[in-house]
C-alpha cells in the first residue's frame, strides 16, 4: 500500500453543472480523432467544440487544413464552445466500454466531466484550453 499525502481530487470535481451532454462514445472518439489528424505536429493538438440543440460540432484549424466534424447530442442546458487538446480527450474516451457517456460543462474555462451513462465508478476530469476566436 502507497503511503503519502495525495492530491484531493474530489475539490477538482464541478459541484454543479450548465450544460449535460450525452452521446456515442465511440462517434465521439472516431470524429475527435479525425479532427485531430491535422493538429498532431501542432504543439497543443487543439480541437473546439461548438455545443448546440442536437449536434456537437468538432473543429481544428491548423496551417495544413481545416476539419469539421457533427456528432448528434442530446443537450440539456446552455450552448458552449469549448477548446481541448486532443491528446487527453481521446485518451479518457479509450478507456470507457460503454456505448453512451456524459459530458457535464460549467463554463469554457472550467474542467469538463465524461463519465459512462451507467458506471458511477469512472470520472475522467479533462481541463479546457484557453482559445481565440479564429480556431
Amino acid at each position: 500500500m502507497l503511503e503519502g499525502d495525495f492530491i484531493d481530487y474530489k475539490k477538482l470535481l464541478p459541484r454543479e453543472h450548465n450544460s449535460r451532454v450525452k452521446l456515442n462514445t465511440k462517434e465521439l472518439l472516431n470524429s475527435i480523432e479525425r479532427a485531430s489528424l491535422l493538429s498532431q505536429s501542432e504543439k497543443n493538438n487543439l480541437i473546439k467544440l461548438s455545443i448546440r440543440d442536437k449536434v456537437m460540432a468538432i473543429t481544428s484549424n491548423t496551417e495544413k487544413g481545416n476539419v469539421y466534424e457533427e456528432v448528434e447530442i442530446d443537450l440539456d442546458g446552455d450552448y458552449l464552445d469549448i477548446a481541448f487538446n486532443s491528446r487527453y480527450f481521446i485518451e479518457g474516451l479509450k478507456n470507457i466500454d460503454n456505448e453512451e457517456i456524459f459530458i457535464e460543462f460549467t463554463t469554457n474555462v472550467n474542467p469538463c466531466i465524461i463519465k459512462p451513462t451507467d458506471d458511477v465508478n469512472y470520472i475522467y476530469l479533462l481541463l479546457p484550453v484557453r482559445i481565440s476566436s479564429n480556431i
